[in-house]
């Protein structure tokens, strides 16, 4: 009988961690990650295609541009040719090293509401929230790249011209391969194994604050 409780009390707690996290609302603290707050930015940029070098994608791109602005973010555009990425970072207080998020803005086939406009969504919130509080140490930099779709050229042209690109000590990509679930660490690069349990402590210490 005692096998058969701890057995199910395993199954049931297993269960319990692979359940994505609760989402805040909009009337959620300034200084923590809100799902719904988030979802605003997915309904404006994903109301339709944004293909490279659209009008559609321009003004999307714009958008993004102005949120990071209007949140107090430095911010630019990065361009060649029809590639466009949008920049944004914060500055840290004790290093120059750069902690750099990134998600794709363009779509292909599609208004790409999910992919990817819900990790371009997930860092605009994350950069609203982080202006919000105290003053980093690193320095964070908000990569929301082009043409990711048509073989990763905005990610390729942003680390062989960008300045800042040879700052760049971690970064975390936000993309999409589903519809539900929670959030998943899906491939780090080598010689990064301990991103493995400091995503796992991140994963529970925001539980609540970072579902989407």
């Amino acid at each position: 009988m005692v096998f058969f409780i701890t057995l199910a009390s395993v199954i049931l707690v297993t269960v319990v961690r692979t359940l994505p996290p609760c989402p805040l609302s909009e009337n959620a603290p300034v200084d923590e990650f809100s799902a719904e707050r988030a979802v605003r930015h997915i309904r404006t940029i994903a109301s339709r295609p944004r293909l490279t070098g659209s009008l559609e994608y321009k003004l999307a791109a714009s958008y993004v541009l102005a949120k990071l602005k209007d949140m107090g973010l430095e911010a630019e555009t990065q361009r060649r040719g029809v590639i466009q990425n949008t920049i944004g970072w914060i500055k840290g207080k004790n290093s120059s090293d750069i902690i750099l998020l990134t998600a794709h803005l363009d779509s292909k086939g599609g208004p790409g509401a999910t992919d990817d406009a819900s990790g371009v969504a997930v860092l605009l919130e994350t950069a609203r929230a982080l202006m919000s509080n105290t003053p980093l140490r690193n320095t964070i930099m908000f990569l929301f790249t082009d043409n990711e779709e048509g073989g990763y050229k905005g990610a390729k042209f942003f680390i062989d011209h960008h300045p800042q690109a040879r700052n760049v000590r971690i970064v975390v990509g936000f993309d999409a391969g589903g519809l539900r679930g929670p959030d998943v660490l899906s491939a780090t690069s080598a010689n990064n194994g301990w991103a493995n349990p400091a995503a796992g402590k991140s994963r529970y210490a925001y539980h609540g604050e970072f579902g989407h």
